[in-house]
């Protein structure tokens, strides 16, 4: 993926989302800015689908501890799926080596995401 960084802050953490009428970027620190597409005088090219993956809306940073969690949930399945949601969230904090708000903007984009 190309390198990209917010006019604004110089965030170098920001996601990329094909719209049907634009494409819209946004950085960690919430500045938004949308281009066009090559079609529309803009530079990017229009995808075959629209469709956003739960991976398309976590910034690079989100996507590493992400990928941790996965692999902590499955590794101890048993655990996961009877442990109170304290016991399940402190353990995927320590064995994740992740702090409370990180896990929280996971979680939240991942039920937003799932609506």
């Amino acid at each position: 993926m190309i390198n990209l960084k917010c006019a604004i802050c110089n965030q170098t953490e920001v996601i990329k989302i094909n719209e049907p009428m634009r494409v819209r970027f946004e950085c960690k620190n919430g500045h938004k800015w949308f281009e066009n597409y090559i079609d529309n005088g803009g530079t990017h090219k229009r995808p075959k689908s629209y469709e956003v993956k739960l991976e398309d809306v976590l910034f690079p940073s989100e996507k590493v501890i992400y990928e941790k969690m996965l692999k902590e949930l499955e590794a101890n399945k048993e655990f996961y799926a009877t442990a109170d949601p304290l016991e399940k969230t402190k353990s995927l904090i320590k064995k994740c080596n992740i702090n409370e708000r990180e896990m929280y903007s996971i979680m939240k984009k991942i039920t937003s995401y799932n609506k």
